[in-house]
């Protein structure tokens, strides 16, 4: 399916406001440690990073869509140091219980990668798209 500029604003929303309320669920819940706070308030600024942008996505499209590509691709990065960070958190766990944390901790990831490659390809899809000038503007250069 090809994504349009109104449905990747949706999407770039509901991601956005789902993964907030996610990290804010996780800071009422408490007993974050400093390096989970400090994880969950970075998700937080690309969750509302996320909001903006498909608030945004037209005019950003546009004018600046690299934002949104260096974004998603920094969004990315920290999703695989965050893993990283959680792989340290599993070993210390019985060996009962790390192979279900190991499972959802596979799935989080690869959902948010995929999720985080297809934002991608589709914004560099409609940025290309945006910037070809319509057959109204080519005409008045003719």
């Amino acid at each position: 399916m090809r994504e349009t500029v109104r449905s990747l604003r949706a999407y770039f929303i509901v991601v956005g406001l789902i993964s907030g309320g996610m990290q804010i669920k996780a800071f009422g819940a408490g007993g974050l440690d400093v390096v989970d706070m400090v994880v969950c308030g970075i998700d937080l600024a690309f969750a509302a990073g996320f909001v903006y942008f498909g608030v945004q996505l037209p005019t950003l499209l546009r004018e600046n869509a690299s934002l949104i590509l260096r974004t998603l691709v920094a969004s990315a990065v920290v999703t695989l140091l965050s893993a990283g960070l959680a792989t340290f958190y599993i070993v210390q766990l019985p060996i009962a219980m790390k192979s279900a944390v190991v499972g959802a901790l596979a799935a989080r990831i690869l959902v948010t990668l995929l999720i985080t490659w297809y934002l991608y390809r589709s914004t560099k899809r409609l940025a290309a798209e945006a910037a070809r000038p319509t057959a109204a503007v080519a005409a008045l250069f003719e």
